[in-house]
């Protein structure tokens, strides 16, 4: 038996809660209006109703008018008698809800909302770079686009105006204090905004992107599916950037580290004997580094590759860390200017450094120094990838779980001994004593396939 009464506000608050499944009570005044309460003591104003043009045998259908307790009885009222005389002249106003909805939820902007949380629920690494990245470079405005509007003319336009971008004019605020007052002033910097490097990030996110999209029913193909990466020309090859550093430069850097402020030139000479990238060095903290090991475990959150990696640190890259001042509430050991902060600002501290040195090196050529210099001492590539933290074959990273951790530290302290005798004794006061301890050989090295 279907309950009816004349809806007032007291006898829906009056209402109890059902004690199994949900309960409707039903307007005797408008057909197919009344109130629907929850085991969870949670009502809300329904309206019920079937299709025009289908009579009894269209399928009804039910949709929600708002909670009694944001909306008043009289204003559902009025609104399902609104949505009647709609559905009299033919209209579905559910399914036009759910159009809307669709429409909605393909808009690029709330699109790039949901994919931002689909990447932190699978715990993918640097999550909000991902979508940050996606929201500057897709046309826009992000939030009067569609996704199914965005085809590959549209999309490979956009890729080739970012690769031709390279600087533009940003507006930079500052605040100084003069006379005990602040004071705020806007300046123009020149900052890269794009490249052949965004743009090739930029494709390869958008694709991954595209994908979700498309199985999510939110768009009906990629855009960028059979998107082929161009050949590389020989005179793009040729003009490829990056080295690795010669020796008699590792002795100038080293000695220019010690001249550069602080902390600055220590976290150069750790990049040096680690091999680390240079955010995962920045963002170093106390907590990360085993005092009885001398293990310093990059956490996978921070790690480019979303694997933890374990670095051991020679004596030298520990009396690095060790001499770095500790401050209250900053875990970080190479801080920053700011409370809590991490060390940041790279370019305007390299360009000090290499104008000290007289070298012309990026912190990434530190990295490929490292690599290179491993190769030149004779230990094993698949070693010295580990140690770089890059990503192996599939089945070797499944299967393979020996982290080699003593092959690893032996060839660490084998580089730190090599980069120690380049720069003593003219730098030992200042940094390290290096021959004073015990390292390994080259010949072991190489006997034991390192």
């Amino acid at each position: 038996m279907v309950d009816k009464a004349n809806l007032t506000e007291e006898r829906i608050r009056a209402i109890p809660v059902p004690p199994g499944g949900e309960y409707v009570l039903w307007d005797s005044k408008i057909s197919g209006f009344g109130v629907r309460c929850f085991p969870s003591g949670r009502k809300v104003f329904i309206l019920m109703y079937r299709p025009a043009g289908g009579g009894r045998a269209a399928t009804k259908r039910r949709m929600t008018l708002g909670d009694i307790e944001k909306v008043k009885l009289g204003a559902a009222r009025s609104a399902a008698q609104t949505y009647l005389g709609q559905i009299a002249g033919g209209a579905d106003p559910q399914a036009d809800r759910k159009a809307v909805a669709r429409r909605d939820a393909a808009r690029l902007d709330r699109a790039l909302e949901s994919y931002e949380t689909h990447l932190k629920k699978r715990h993918v690494v640097h999550a909000e770079q991902i979508v940050r990245n996606l929201k500057r470079y897709m046309p826009g405005p992000i939030d009067h686009i569609d996704l199914p509007s965005i085809d590959r003319q549209l999309i490979a336009a956009r890729i080739a105006k970012i690769e031709e971008q390279s600087v533009a004019d940003t507006a930079m605020q500052k605040t100084s204090k003069t006379s005990g007052a602040l004071k705020k002033s806007v300046s123009k910097v020149k900052r890269r905004v794009g490249g052949p490097g965004a743009a090739a990030d930029f494709r390869t996110k958008a694709h991954t992107f595209f994908n979700w999209a498309v199985g999510r029913g939110l768009m009906y193909a990629n855009p960028l599916a059979g998107w082929r990466r161009e050949r590389v020309t020989r005179a793009q090859m040729t003009g490829r950037t990056g080295r690795a550093l010669s020796d008699a430069e590792i002795k100038i850097v080293w000695g220019a580290c010690e001249k550069v402020a602080k902390p600055y030139g220590d976290y150069v000479r750790l990049l040096l004997l680690t091999g680390q990238r240079r955010t995962e060095a920045s963002l170093l903290q106390w907590d990360d580094i085993d005092a009885g090991t001398g293990i310093w475990t990059i956490p996978a959150g921070v790690a480019k590759n979303g694997r933890a990696h374990a670095v051991p640190l020679t004596v030298e890259a520990r009396l690095l860390v060790d001499r770095q001042p500790r401050f209250a509430e900053n875990p970080y050991v190479f801080s920053g200017r700011n409370k809590g902060s991490a060390i940041s600002n790279w370019s305007k501290r390299q360009g000090e450094l290499v104008k000290l040195s007289g070298v012309s090196f990026t912190l990434h050529d530190l990295r490929r120094t490292f690599r290179s210099g491993l190769r030149k001492l004779g230990v094993d590539s698949e070693l010295a990838e580990m140690m770089l933290n890059h990503a192996r074959e599939e089945l070797i990273e499944i299967y393979d779980r020996e982290p080699k951790t003593d092959e690893r530290r032996a060839a660490a302290e084998f580089w730190a001994k090599h980069v120690g005798s380049l720069v003593e004794p003219a730098d030992a006061p200042n940094v390290i004593p290096i021959h004073s301890r015990s390292t390994p050989q080259s010949p072991h090295l190489r006997a034991t396939s390192i």
